[in-house]
């Protein structure tokens, strides 16, 4: 029943002598091993809780790449829901996702870098471990971050396009006017050109 993972039986003698001493000594020993037991179940619930919790997803490789442990996250990131078991190049199809696992692997140090999984970009970070020689991936999500990235460059650039068409244009009509302007117009066309031309290299 021990074997079994019932640490509540108890071994019960009546007589005195070795038997007796041995039960004893089997009861303190279920005792502790089921408070182990116990101990370990618990820190197991609270890692699993952990892992639940975060929105990144992450798995451990262990010596032959093999994911033996993953979140959520990661299986909904790579679109499986039993990844465990198998080769990561089974379960992530990239040939960049590949090349950050072997550098880390070879270097012996971590690594870290940009990676696109079904229309979304990561943030792949691989941590080595001293443990089994295992390794720990995690994928960030980053595309929000880069769509708004690419939305303030095409609006820097929209903007500084939309300015720079109206100053060339105050710009050319300066230049034509400056011929005819006389000594009365010339110096404010000079101030004109001047600020335009420092509007421009702002811009």
């Amino acid at each position: 029943r021990v074997a079994a993972g019932d640490f509540h039986v108890k071994v019960s003698m009546r007589q005195q002598g070795e038997f007796k001493t041995f039960a004893r000594s089997f009861n303190a020993m279920t005792e502790e091993l089921g408070a182990m037991f116990n101990q370990v179940r618990l820190q197991t619930e609270e890692l699993n809780s952990v892992l639940a919790s975060l929105r990144d997803g992450l798995c451990v490789l262990d010596a032959s790449d093999r994911i033996v442990l993953c979140n959520d996250s990661f299986r909904r990131v790579v679109q499986n829901d039993h990844p465990e078991e198998k080769y990561y190049w089974e379960v992530v199809r990239s040939s960049r996702f590949a090349e950050i696992i072997k550098r880390a692997k070879e270097s012996g140090e971590g690594s870290a870098e940009e990676l696109s999984l079904a229309d979304r970009v990561y943030s792949a970070s691989v941590t080595n471990l001293a443990v089994e020689k295992r390794r720990v991936v995690m994928l960030h999500d980053m595309t929000e971050f880069k769509n708004l990235e690419r939305i303030k460059k095409d609006f820097v650039t929209n903007v500084s396009h939309e300015l720079k068409t109206p100053l060339a244009a105050i710009k050319g009509f300066v230049e034509t006017m400056a011929p005819t302007a006389g000594e009365e117009n010339g110096p404010y066309l000079e101030i004109i050109k001047r600020n335009t031309d420092r509007l421009i290299a702002i811009v």
